[in-house]
């Protein structure tokens, strides 16, 4: 396997990865843990952030820890039919929430074998 894009260009080598892409990829994590949240968090809000808790409506300046996944939540829930408008449909998407650089990884099956071969089976 090459060292760098450099080596394998040299080698005459222009698809696949390389030693510094297979580095990159596994220098970052795959998944990151959730810390730990307290039972009792709701005690440690102001009478305010209580109230818009109590609300039922998503803000910005939720405390829950849950309220992270909101987004994620109302996609998951109430996005899979496109021509579908559920009455109580929540946010979706946040402005900014696709800001920053990405990380991730996809694994592909390297096989002479197609998803429609895998239907007819």
């Amino acid at each position: 396997m090459p060292r760098d894009r450099e080596h394998a260009n040299q080698l005459g080598i222009n698809r696949g990865p390389t030693q510094a892409d297979l580095i990159e990829v596994n220098s970052h994590k795959g998944a990151k843990v959730v810390p730990p949240t307290r039972w009792d968090w709701k005690d440690t809000l102001k009478a305010e952030e209580l109230e818009l808790e109590e609300q039922g409506i998503w803000t910005l300046d939720l405390k829950a820890a849950s309220a992270q996944w909101d987004n994620d939540w109302e996609r998951l829930t109430n996005c899979w039919d496109p021509w579908s408008q559920p009455e109580l449909k929540g946010v979706v998407y946040t402005p900014g929430m696709m800001d920053g650089l990405w990380q991730g990884r996809i694994l592909v099956r390297m096989s002479s074998w197609s998803f429609f071969d895998l239907i007819k089976c």
